[in-house]
């Protein structure tokens, strides 16, 4: 690999970078899926023909609800969390060793003169 394609190669990768924690927001739009999820599904009816509020109560079927959209809501953005950081940590290690790689390159080359 030349040092101009090393050079392309860290520029993409800073690029990749930058955009990387933005992406910690994509969950937001899951977030808001699931709330309209956790407020509509109650109402529809079941395979028995019968709502979840008839079977179990309007209160009973709210805490149940909110209970579980917590969960999911601590799961999702944990979860999103951890990928976009291993993503950065990922790229990062790969910069930091092309920019060694290249260092050792240029080394090689001046003492190869």
């Amino acid at each position: 690999m030349t040092e101009t394609e090393m050079e392309a190669k860290i520029k993409e990768m800073e690029a990749q970078l930058a955009i990387l924690p933005r992406k910690k927001w994509n969950v937001i739009k899951n977030i808001v899926l699931a709330g309209i999820a956790v407020v509509v599904l109650p109402f529809l009816p079941g395979s028995h023909g019968t709502t979840t509020v008839e079977d179990f109560g309007l209160k009973n079927t709210i805490i149940f609800g909110a209970l579980f959209y917590i969960v999911l809501v601590v799961w999702a953005v944990n979860t999103n969390n951890r990928k976009v950081e291993y993503e950065i940590s990922s790229l990062e290690v790969d910069i930091e060793t092309l920019k060694r790689k290249k260092k050792r390159e240029l080394l090689d080359k001046s003492n190869s003169i």
